[in-house]
């Protein structure tokens, strides 16, 4: 079977808490697994899939300077857990490093993170007809 995914996946183990973006609702668990472009979060409740979310993943329990903050869409819910696709557009610079610190650390690889993000920044950006 053919591994489609654009950015790398690994074993990441801590609390996050999500709410929809309207502030109706949310839920908290823990990660099982996290990449660029999103997590898979293990928990008791959940929300509709394509619910618009705010995310919040605590790395240090109590420390709000470690934190990642990201919004993101529930793409789908399984016996596994909620699957949660990130947002990178507007998340908060710190966010931004630290959710590429702990890929990059728990990949053992930097510069294949760097890449993923970097393809996909590519990938963002309108071409011109200059």
């Amino acid at each position: 079977m053919e591994n489609k995914r654009r950015f790398s996946r690994v074993p990441f183990r801590t609390v996050a808490q999500v709410r929809k973006k309207d502030g109706t609702g949310e839920m908290e668990g823990e990660i099982r697994n996290i990449s660029l472009a999103g997590m898979l979060l293990e928990c008791d409740g959940t929300l509709p899939e394509g619910t618009e979310v705010e995310t919040e993943i605590f790395l240090v329990d109590g420390n709000p300077d470690l934190e990642i903050k990201v919004n993101g869409q529930v793409m789908r819910i399984t016996d596994a857990g909620t699957a949660i696709q990130f947002n990178l557009d507007g998340i908060p610079f710190e966010s931004l490093t630290h959710l590429r610190y702990v890929v990059s650390y728990n990949l053992g690889d930097d510069d294949a993170v760097m890449e993923e993000f970097f393809k996909h920044v590519d990938s963002r950006v309108p071409t011109s007809d200059f």
